[in-house]
């Protein structure tokens, strides 16, 4: 089964003293499963949270939105028109990434239930009263959903600066401009495609103009042992890639995976459809983990041993 997350930024968002501990998100996730479903009295128009809990500092549950299912079913001896209104309810996975100040909620269609919009907006008003219930201290106004973010200089400073040997290179975006633009950022110095060969410069620059007018998408996956951290056709290529999608590498004898996008919509994939989250969650934020590379976190996490996390 299919899943689609789409990325929400929380406005406004702030930690107590810019901290958060692994005690705060117990608290949080602690009072989102304890906090009565929400609405108007009705219990097919109810909302709340369900199986929320903690997985590596990252909150995650259920956003539970009960409405009324009409059903019409004929009589096949009088053909008269039989009309039902049952109890339904839709069931949103969210994944809340607390150092980034990040949501990601699915989103579902239905001519049954509420637009998107509103359930978004239940969601902030039932989360802003389980912090309020948790005494956590966090503080946020609305939210916000977000657009492909692209950290090309991330991606670019890694493969010349840290990393010790690059494996992989997944690349899009092509713009021979932006050789020009990187030229002119180096005061007019070219890349070093070929280092020390430097009558090699000029063509090898050609060639990378010639591969930002020509190419869509560029993929490359080394032999084992073998490396593109000084391979003038990897330097080429990434010069000329607004859009480093992914890029691994090892440093240290540890191998790493970056991403350079950061997208508003991810799909991701679940065993089967009736799944128990607490089984998949470790999957799903695996699917999701990129998303954590891009960003500093503005705070820093403390660890705390002696609090179980999950509720």
């Amino acid at each position: 089964m299919d899943v689609t997350l789409y990325r929400y930024r929380t406005n406004g968002a702030r930690w107590n003293h810019q901290e958060v501990s692994s005690t705060n998100l117990a608290l949080l996730v602690k009072a989102m499963n304890q906090l009565p479903f929400q609405g108007d009295g009705e219990d097919f128009r109810r909302f709340g949270f369900a199986q929320c809990g903690v997985h590596k500092s990252i909150v995650y549950g259920v956003f539970v939105q009960k409405f009324p299912k009409t059903l019409t079913d004929y009589d096949p001896q009088t053909k008269e028109e039989n009309i039902q209104t049952l109890p339904d309810s839709g069931e949103f996975l969210f994944i809340f990434y607390p150092e980034r100040y990040e949501i990601y909620f699915q989103t579902k269609r239905s001519s049954d239930l509420p637009p998107q919009e509103t359930i978004i907006d239940r969601l902030i008003g039932v989360l802003q009263l389980a912090v309020t219930r948790s005494s956590t201290q966090f503080f946020f106004s609305d939210l916000e959903q977000t657009r492909d973010e692209v950290d090309r200089r991330r991606i670019v400073d890694l493969f010349y600066e840290e990393a010790d040997e690059i494996t992989e290179l997944e690349l899009e975006g092509f713009d021979s401009q932006l050789v020009h633009d990187e030229k002119q950022r180096r005061h007019g110095a070219r890349q070093k495609y070929f280092n020390p060969i430097e009558e090699y410069q000029e063509a090898m620059e050609e060639a990378t103009l010639r591969l930002g007018n020509d190419a869509e998408k560029v993929t490359m996956k080394a032999k084992k042992g073998h490396s593109f951290k000084k391979d003038p056709i990897a330097r080429a290529a990434l010069e000329a890639s607004r859009k480093p999608v992914k890029m691994v590498y090892t440093k240290d004898s540890e191998t790493y995976v970056e991403y350079g996008v950061t997208k508003k919509k991810e799909v991701i994939h679940i065993e089967a459809e009736g799944y128990d989250l607490s089984d998949q969650i470790e999957n799903i934020i695996g699917q999701l983990s990129h998303q954590a590379n891009p960003r500093k976190a503005s705070f820093r996490v403390l660890k705390d041993d002696q609090t179980d996390l999950f509720t």
